[in-house]
């Protein structure tokens, strides 16, 4: 009974080689896939390596035109700060505060004019 039934393969020929052909095409794919998938995630920590890289220059930027701000609006009078609020957190101002850029606080402190 069983060879009755397996007498149309035996009849085929083919022995094996769709079998080899496909488990070296799914290799095939397999090994190009994951290498698309390793390019992807690295292109991925790169872009969010340079979007808290441009967070950080834009808090800089903050707070710099922050203290020239402060300077301006004095109209020469300021006489500095005797310490610096960088030593402490309640000086702490925020540039931005969300989900997709994190949070960028800034904190100026202006020396006496030397």
């Amino acid at each position: 009974m069983i060879n009755a039934l397996m007498k149309p393969f035996r009849q085929q020929g083919q022995k094996g080689y769709v079998l080899l052909l496909v488990l070296v095409t799914t290799m095939a794919l397999f090994i190009s896939l994951s290498g698309i998938l390793s390019l992807s995630l690295v292109n991925l920590s790169s872009a969010k390596r340079s979007m808290f890289d441009a967070g950080a220059l834009y808090a800089a930027e903050t707070g710099v035109d922050n203290a020239i701000y402060q300077l301006n609006s004095t109209s020469g009078t300021y006489t500095g700060t005797t310490t610096c609020p960088v030593a402490g957190t309640s000086g702490a101002q925020s540039a931005f505060n969300d989900t997709v850029k994190g949070k960028g606080t800034y904190q100026t402190a202006l020396p006496a004019a030397l």
